[in-house]
């Protein structure tokens, strides 16, 4: 997904009042998915797991190319944090690595969502990845 944002205006109750941090997450991945798959991708996998200490909350096929979403939901309006442990970074290096040598063909992108109670914000992750 290249750098973009979505517009949340008809959802915003589903990420207002009280929610536990799991339905929150799971709030914001559906959102997610419902846009990307509106863009014709179709979804691989949900809540992947990548070895036994990372996973990836979503992946889209279209076309020969795989997008690799980690999405971060918050009610708060700003979002302060890193996605991924340099830990988790190694483990999904490594598993990419194995992905594009068993798929030559196929390309490879990662994206982080930042979903909050009024947009949907896509950016490029893979400059961090070793692919």
């Amino acid at each position: 997904m290249p750098n973009i944002v979505v517009d949340l205006k008809a959802y915003e109750s589903l990420l207002q009042g009280q929610v536990s941090k799991f339905t929150l997450g799971l709030v914001g991945e559906a959102l997610v998915a419902k846009y990307v798959e509106s863009l014709g991708c179709e979804l691989k996998a949900h809540r992947k797991k990548i070895q036994n200490y990372c996973e990836i909350d979503l992946i889209f096929e279209k076309d020969n190319f795989e997008t690799w979403i980690e999405v971060k939901t918050t009610q708060d309006q700003s979002f302060h944090f890193f996605p991924w442990t340099q830990r988790q970074q190694n483990a999904l290096n490594l598993v990419l690595e194995k992905q594009q040598y068993k798929n030559p063909k196929k390309k490879y992108q990662v994206s982080l969502a930042l979903v909050s109670a009024k947009k949907i914000q896509f950016i490029d992750q893979s400059y961090l990845m070793d692919i």
